[in-house]
């Protein structure tokens, strides 16, 4: 709710008055760190290893994109099985989240080595986080509401 200050005239005037107005409320999705750090770290050094490979192997360099959105489908898989959130649209964002970033570090690092041009950044961090969005959201559909996994700690 937000409080709006809004005039309101009658009989005696104008009176001041203060009205209520109830707005459409934004839910703000909360992302598990825990499943968002290991699913992102592990995304990362898949990402990693494949550039790195990549970089001296013109067959893997060949596959970076459907490797590297592969690998931010995995990220997704990976938080929505650690996660405790059961909603869509936290899974959805959790993995999208986790699957952009380490597409994002593969990626720089790919650009570093001269291996992919700029817009790859761009391109290639928006369409690994679509994968990792679906990652999230297949874990959902997949996962038959079993999506905490143990994993020490």
């Amino acid at each position: 709710m937000s409080l709006v200050r809004a005039q309101k005239s009658d009989r005696s005037g104008a009176v001041d008055a203060l009205h209520l107005i109830h707005l459409t409320s934004f839910h703000t999705l909360m992302i598990n760190s825990r499943a968002f750090y290991i699913a992102a770290t592990i995304g990362t050094i898949l990402q990693a290893v494949m550039v790195l490979v990549g970089h001296s192997n013109a067959t893997v360099a060949g596959l970076f994109a459907v490797g590297g959105m592969g690998i931010s489908l995995l990220g997704g898989l990976i938080y929505a099985a650690l996660s405790s959130d059961k909603s869509a649209k936290g899974l959805a964002a959790g993995g999208a989240t986790a699957g952009g970033i380490c597409a994002l570090v593969g990626i720089l690092l790919s650009f570093a080595l001269g291996d992919v041009p700029a817009l790859i950044l761009v391109m290639g961090t928006l369409s690994s986080a679509v994968t990792g969005a679906i990652g999230g959201l297949a874990g959902k559909i997949f996962g038959g509401g079993r999506h905490h996994v143990p994993l020490g700690g």
